[in-house]
């Protein structure tokens, strides 16, 4: 299955949400042409692409799949400023929503710049200022890096993303989406677009986790909501909402019996001692 994300309409919007005065030229459809998303769930990343991560130290992919922590990976072009800005910042205001941090909540965060051309200080201060933005401190498991073009187009191709460099325009003309991988490094979900949920964010840590993150409760919250690979998010199912709270419902009442059972056996064997 291919998705094809509008990427004239979203340079536009893009546009109109960061107030950009100058004149822009918006690509051709020639130029956005094959600009697809070619979904690969279940695919492997090769673990020996190698980057140079923002402090300028070399880092094989593999680096971050430890078997325990999902990842979340985004590409992107760090000197954009526009569609790139703009999903980068609301991937972090989807973040400060969700109680989980990068490193010490179980899961990491890596950024891949897709110009071979852009080096590791570029790489370190576009991190420092998402960082600032996501106000958890300097020590969020967010990994900004820069590499050649071969390692580039190796990783783009095992995540079926596509995108192309314009010439005539200098700039690069891509799809904003977030790969939420498993802890061994295979494709787990698809978040599409410049809309991320912290719910959606969660889930989907949860599910590529394969069980290792999120409370009980959580975990039970999870059953009301199903992936929807075409449009890149979660939607919660009414039928299983309403079976998920009268399953809660039902807990609860079981629980406020057994403490009033409790409370009346003490009662009794207190009385029973006072009696004798």
């Amino acid at each position: 299955m291919t998705f094809r994300f509008p990427i004239v309409t979203a340079a536009a919007l893009v546009l109109m949400w960061t107030g950009v005065a100058q004149a822009i030229v918006a690509p051709s459809p020639q130029e956005t042409k094959g600009l697809d998303v070619v979904e690969k769930f279940g695919s492997q990343v090769d673990p020996n692409w190698t980057f140079t991560d923002h402090r300028g130290e070399q880092r094989r992919l593999g680096d971050f799949f430890d078997g325990k922590r999902p990842v979340l990976l985004t590409m992107n072009w760090f000197k954009c400023k526009t569609l790139c800005d703009t999903q980068l910042n609301l991937l972090a205001n989807g973040l400060k929503n969700l109680e989980w941090t990068a490193g010490t909540d179980g899961f990491r965060m890596v950024t891949v710049s897709i110009d071979p051309e852009e080096t590791h200080p570029l790489a370190s201060g576009k991190r420092d200022s998402y960082l600032d933005l996501l106000d958890r401190g300097a020590n969020v498991d967010w990994t900004f890096m820069v590499g050649n073009s071969s390692n580039i187009n190796g990783l783009a191709d095992d995540l079926g993303y596509r995108y192309n460099y314009d010439e005539k325009l200098d700039q690069y003309v891509h799809a904003p989406v977030v790969y939420v991988l498993t802890p061994d490094g295979r494709i787990s979900h698809y978040l599409f677009g410049l809309r991320y949920e912290s719910t959606d964010l969660k889930l989907s840590l949860m599910d590529a986790s394969q069980g290792r993150l999120g409370s009980t409760f959580d975990k039970l919250l999870m059953n009301c909501f199903h992936y929807d690979p075409t449009a890149g998010g979660y939607a919660a199912s009414a039928m299983d909402v309403m079976r998920f709270f009268a399953i809660l419902t039902v807990l609860i009442l079981l629980s406020a019996l057994l403490v009033f059972w409790l409370v009346d056996r003490r009662h009794g064997r207190l009385v029973a001692e006072a009696a004798v």
